[in-house]
């Protein structure tokens, strides 16, 4: 069985050098979107590469609710985290 260490230490170290620029509403959004495509994809009956690629892209939301981090929006400058739609409000400055 697989223990909550063994998955979050590594995510913790991966993104260990970057602030989170995610805001509350934004990480709740991500969470839920990533949640409903991976049941949807898995209550098909068969898997083809376009149900492959949304379970990716859903994993990739998946954890960027869980740490608050996206290197996208870092990229492109974007910091949804403090902003007046956060729901963590000031304690988003991990």
């Amino acid at each position: 069985m697989l223990n909550r260490e063994a998955v979050v230490l590594p995510v913790q170290q991966a993104t260990k050098g970057m602030k989170k620029n995610l805001g509350g509403l934004e990480r709740l959004v991500r969470a839920v979107i990533g949640a409903i495509a991976v049941v949807i994809v898995f209550l098909r009956p068969d898997i083809g590469i376009s149900e492959g690629i949304v379970v990716v892209l859903a994993i990739f939301l998946l954890l960027n609710a869980i740490t608050g981090r996206c290197y996208l929006w870092r990229l492109l400058g974007l910091n949804t985290a403090g902003s007046p739609c956060d729901l963590e409000g000031q304690r988003s400055s991990d």
